[in-house]
């Protein structure tokens, strides 16, 4: 969403490709770093920690151009609705002269939080059920199972050993879910004995970034 002069338009951005990780920054790359911490368990297929850029990717696939008649210049609004899976908004106020361009580098607004692609309970035996999670980067970036014997079939720059993912089922008990592949974080608990509500909480540390979902129990 743009705000000028009092007008708003809404576009909505493509989400195709989030870049190429690259190990320097230049004037071609976003202004917010990657940054991986040491390894805590010294994982064979863990990346080389250190701070990453990312080069943007290809017209048309995670932007939108927008031409804004301005006959001043002008504190110009850009207002970007994202989801996890409740909305997230983050606001850029930009000054920008009649004629400007700022399609090069462009103008690049984070948006934080971690996104809970989807969150399920599934019955695995007498007494026992299985909470299942799906839990993202907000821009769609994989988060890679840490430790592995195989190499990462996806970017590994977000580690899953950086995430923290926790489930609170009635009220009482927190159960921790373990990445058994990509994406995908795992718990085994005991059946409740009636209905309750079960509450998942993902969490970055090294960014602040929080995520969360609920189901029901019945």
């Amino acid at each position: 969403m743009v705000t000028a002069n009092g007008m708003t338009s809404i576009w909505k951005i493509p989400n195709g490709s989030s870049g190429t990780v690259v190990p320097q920054q230049s004037s071609d790359t976003t202004p917010f770093p990657i940054v991986v911490q040491p390894d805590p368990i010294k994982s064979k297929w863990y990346p080389t920690p250190g701070t990453y850029w990312l080069e943007p990717p290809a017209d048309g696939e995670s932007d939108v151009v927008v031409s804004i008649p301005l006959e001043t210049a002008t504190e110009v609004q850009f207002r970007v609705e994202a989801f996890n899976p409740n909305p997230v908004y983050t606001t850029v106020t930009q000054k920008i002269e009649p004629g400007e361009s700022l399609l090069d580098p462009g103008l690049t607004i984070p948006v934080p939080g971690l996104l809970v692609a989807s969150f399920i309970a599934t019955p695995v035996g007498p007494g026992l059920t299985m909470l299942e999670a799906t839990v993202q980067m907000m821009c769609g970036c994989p988060v890679t199972k840490i430790p592995t014997d195989t190499a990462p079939s996806v970017e590994p720059y977000w580690p899953s050993t950086e995430f923290e993912v926790t489930a609170k089922i009635a009220s009482d008990v927190i159960a921790t879910l373990q990445c058994v592949e990509t994406n995908t974080f795992v718990a085994i608990v005991p059946s409740p004995a009636g209905p309750c509500e079960v509450v998942l909480t993902a969490y970055q540390p090294s960014t602040g970034n929080t995520g969360g979902a609920t189901l029901n129990l019945l």
